[in-house]
């Protein structure tokens, strides 16, 4: 089965490692039946709860991370005054535009028409420039500068202050590169100030639908506001984008500083932005919801407890041992959005992970209970479908361990190519990036020599 291209649903908001939307939805309608009940414990970007009302199951989808219920509660909203959003958005970037602080570092004046134009970006590349677009020249202009300099203003409006010290995936080499252990140093001070006056305005929106469409709007903007990103290469020949491309805190040489205020009104008005995913929401999942579809905000292993339906089919995708740090990584998003909403606030101490301060045991055996659970919910006939891929056979092993002892085994499992790379390709040897493998599990139990013989046939790949 091939992957086909992504709506703008799935576009709309950067998650590490999604899965390809037309092949989840088949498994959801070949595994599940009619009026059946889909469930997934670990739900990430969303896709399960799309692809479930897409296809018209029921469904009940768990995740700890923040980014799963603003995403979910966004792209399913329904009977949104888009005027009211356009309004809102716009006058919040006006109201930025005017201010001094603004002026100062995004304005400037074009070296060939003298006309005022607004700095796209700043970069340091082998040497300090900025880029803007002139209109009245019809083109984009690379100008070089004496220094990168970053501002001093005083930022008098709330930011986050999470320490960096406390984000378990980030190394002590980042840590001698960024300037404070504080969160909000991951943007420099020009941007941050703009940020800061910026979510200010947005926190004062009265209506709280557009409220939070207007916060996970924002929240798009960060990461690529930061200093985490770098140019591209000249041969891309995209002067006035960047991309923070790795599953991983990071400081190059290479500098990109985005402006925040173009950031956010892509965010609303672009062809990825909210405006147009909650379009493509309406067009693919439906302009009504009439499905029973819940989601929980928490810990799959303490919710799980509180589901009284038996549901058809399981499909997930658990975390790939340390392969991902998902929960680290939305740090970037979360110390924001926690000023928005006390609950949105990761528990990392219950993230299923490894990491620096949770061994292989800890992993596997969290992974056991979960899938325990998982057990009892599922309907006898029902199926567990989940995807993994490591290049660890450590990783392997603690999966098999966790199905073994869950009293499931594997019935059978298909390898799947997806069309694009993951981000995790950084840190996977060649293939493990673009693929994955998709087990097909049934209630039953698994002989131990049934598991050798998986590893063994797969040793090559693993």
């Amino acid at each position: 089965m091939k992957e086909t291209t992504r709506p703008t649903i799935y576009r709309t908001m950067k998650y590490w490692g999604k899965k390809p939307h037309n092949i989840w939805g088949q498994y959801i309608k070949q595994y599940c039946p009619k009026n059946g009940i889909v469930l997934d414990p670990f739900v990430g970007s969303g896709m399960t709860h799309f692809e479930s009302i897409r296809n018209k199951r029921e469904v009940i989808t768990i995740d700890l991370n923040p980014i799963s219920d603003i995403t979910i509660r966004c792209l399913t909203k329904r009977n949104i005054d888009t005027s009211k959003v356009v309004n809102s958005a716009q006058k919040i970037i006006d109201t930025i535009l005017s201010k001094d602080y603004y002026r100062n570092e995004y304005m400037t004046s074009c070296e060939f028409c003298s006309k005022n134009v607004t700095i796209y970006n700043y970069k340091i590349n082998g040497k300090s420039t900025i880029t803007y677009k002139c209109n009245d020249c019809n083109q984009i202009i690379t100008k070089e500068i004496k220094n990168y300099n970053d501002s001093n203003y005083t930022i008098d409006k709330w930011i986050p202050n999470k320490r960096l010290s406390e984000i378990e995936s980030i190394n002590d080499t980042f840590m001698k590169k960024i300037s404070d252990d504080n969160i909000s140093s991951l943007w420099s001070n020009r941007n941050l100030k703009i940020l800061s006056e910026m979510y200010n305005l947005i926190l004062q929106e009265k209506d709280e639908d557009i409220k939070e469409i207007l916060v996970f709007a924002f929240v798009q903007s960060l990461h690529l506001t930061s200093k985490m990103c770098v140019p591209r290469d000249d041969k891309s020949n995209r002067p006035l984008s960047t991309s923070w491309g790795r599953p991983a805190y990071m400081l190059s040489k290479k500098i990109f500083e985005q402006n925040p205020v173009q950031a956010f009104e892509k965010a609303i008005f672009n062809s990825t932005g909210i405006l147009k995913a909650l379009e493509s929401s309406e067009e693919y999942i439906g302009k009504t919801i009439n499905i029973n579809a819940k989601h929980y905000l928490g810990d799959a292993n303490e919710i799980l407890n509180t589901i009284e339906k038996k549901v058809d089919l399981i499909i997930t995708d658990p975390p790939y041992g340390d392969l991902i740090q998902y929960g680290d990584l939305s740090e970037v998003w979360v110390s924001w959005l926690e000023r928005y909403k006390e609950e949105y606030k990761i528990n990392h101490k219950n993230e299923i992970i490894i990491n620096k301060n949770k061994d292989i045991d800890f992993y596997k055996n969290r992974l056991k209970d979960t899938f325990i659970k998982l057990y009892d919910i599922l309907k006898e006939e029902g199926t567990f479908i989940l995807t993994f891929n490591s290049n660890k056979k450590s990783d392997w092993e603690s999966l098999f361990y966790a199905i073994k002892n869950s009293k499931f085994y594997v019935e059978k499992i298909i390898y799947q190519k997806n069309r694009r790379s993951s981000e995790a390709n950084v840190k996977a040897k060649e293939g493990i990036a673009i693929s994955d493998y998709y087990l097909i599990c049934k209630k039953g139990y698994w002989m131990n020599e049934n598991i050798l013989e998986f590893l063994k046939d797969w040793e090559i790949e693993i």
